[in-house]
């Protein structure tokens, strides 16, 4: 940490120069800053003849912060010391004072300068069911290198290295849902290699499921901030930090799909690819539930990807907004219909929590199932109760219905009252009513395929106030 008008340096044990002299060494170590703020990440790499006094220090490679592109991310760095001409002794790591900024070092290593340096800035892309294009820094002038994927953890030296001639190199022939380490060495010509690169990791991607119903609960993949997400599913966001991840909040088991969007950022999560070329004369439903924490929260989109990478490929089936909600302490369920027009190939389910103000949302229990013939109402709610009449809202299914039925009874007695069985909004004022009464409510949708389940609502009608008083004389 530095700020303006403080200083921190790290300086190494003395260097034995007769044996090594320091243009000789290189340096390496990873680097994290933790804001993308001017002054984070910066780091000058020098050499010292006195830990004592400062102004020995003489800077031999300047890092200034914006090298490390995301905040989340440990990035290797490599620094050669051929250039220093001094007669300092001391390798040492100083913050400069130019601004306040924090930043992170791990793993630092002083070695001989090699002849033949190793590749830096390994990073895999284009990432398919049994292949990976990898590409890499060259530092030697080298035009051949070594590319070796195995299986998380193996040694590279147990891998069998595939020759390259060109950067980028894509890998075939691995093994779909699998999560690999990749390896690259420079081979400068004659026998001379360099060691081995850090290790970049991937998932290759699963094979497309064509089995309905398609469930994805969360359960099984940890839920560690940030990092936890399921194997199949892809995830994009413009934020600093890896949204949406999997948040030990659950509506059922032990985890949930946690998304955050601002003005500013939005985070999507994309499904394994379903294959649904064999459904297309039924139709599917989506269902999932839902929780927010404030009732400002809630906006979503949600629909079809044909591409998990191309947000652009998206095709929005339903929005939800805060107001969807009707408390924060309860978890929705939503329904989202998908069109017969989206059952002809491969295709992704899409959440996309959009560019549209602060939201905060968790989804659990995705479902992807056939559509049910007649489908029941939601969120049933009563207000502007009197002592002899209530209103009745609800929010209709996601497919169409003929008609509702509207039914009280007295609290607990199930003596059923038909109020009507032709209602075609979503709204009923129930007149008639006891004062001071507690009745339970329920709405049924009615179909041609039949009824559906009702859903529920309690409420207690008030005191009576109008009519004619009569008085008669009473005594003193």
């Amino acid at each position: 940490n530095s700020a303006s008008s403080n200083y921190c340096y790290g300086i190494t044990p003395e260097v034995d120069v007769n044996t090594n002299p320091i243009n000789s060494l290189s340096v390496s170590f990873k680097i994290l800053k933790s804001s993308t703020s001017t002054g984070y990440g910066a780091l000058e790499v020098g050499v010292m003849s006195d830990p004592t006094d400062l102004s020995t220090f003489t800077t031999v490679h300047s890092f200034t912060g914006s090298e490390l592109q995301a905040t989340s991310t440990w990035y290797e760095v490599e620094v050669p010391l051929t250039d220093y001409a001094g007669t300092g002794t001391y390798i040492a790591l100083r913050k400069p004072t130019s601004s306040t900024g924090y930043t992170y070092v791990d793993d630092f290593s002083v070695y001989p300068t090699p002849t033949c340096l190793k590749p830096m800035s390994v990073t895999c892309s284009q990432i398919t069911d049994n292949s990976v294009t990898v590409a890499w820094t060259a530092r030697s002038g080298e035009s051949q290198w070594d590319v070796v994927v195995v299986e998380h953890g193996t040694d590279p030296d147990l891998g069998t290295p595939e020759p390259a001639y060109e950067n980028p190199y894509t890998v075939y022939n691995l093994t779909d849902n699998t999560h690999y380490d990749v390896y690259v060495r420079a081979n400068c010509g004659g026998g001379d290699v360099s060691v081995w690169s850090s290790v970049a990791s991937f998932n290759t991607r699963c094979l497309p499921t064509d089995v309905i119903p398609f469930v994805e609960n969360f359960d099984d993949y940890g839920t560690t901030t940030y990092t936890s997400y399921p194997n199949c599913w892809d995830r994009m966001t413009n934020y600093s930090y890896n949204y949406p991840y999997i948040s030990s909040t659950h509506y059922s088991g032990v985890g949930s799909l946690y998304f955050y969007s601002t003005s500013d950022y939005y985070s999507l999560a994309t499904s394994q690819a379903l294959d649904l070329s064999g459904y297309g004369a039924n139709t599917l439903m989506l269902s999932y539930k839902a929780k927010v924490t404030s009732s400002s929260y809630g906006r979503m989109d949600v629909g079809i990807m044909t591409d998990p990478t191309d947000l652009n490929t998206m095709t929005v089936l339903r929005s939800i907004y805060s107001t969807d909600y009707s408390s924060t302490s309860d978890w929705e369920t939503f329904n989202v219909i998908l069109p017969n027009a989206y059952t002809e190939g491969n295709v992704y389910l899409a959440f996309l929590a959009p560019i549209s103000g602060t939201n905060y949302i968790y989804i659990d229990t995705v479902v992807l199932d056939y559509a049910p013939d007649c489908m029941s109402p939601a969120n049933l709610e009563v207000s502007e109760v009197t002592g002899a009449t209530a209103r009745l809202t609800w929010q209709a299914p996601a497919l169409p219905i003929a008609s509702y039925t509207v039914e009280y009874a007295e609290a607990g007695t199930e003596s059923w009252i038909t109020a009507s069985s032709d209602v075609a909004e979503t709204h009923y004022v129930l007149s008639g009513l006891e004062p001071e009464t507690e009745y339970d409510v329920r709405v049924s949708s009615n179909c041609d395929a039949g009824t559906a389940d009702p859903i529920t609502a309690n409420f207690t009608t008030g005191c009576l106030y109008g009519g004619d008083v009569e008085f008669t004389m009473g005594t003193s």
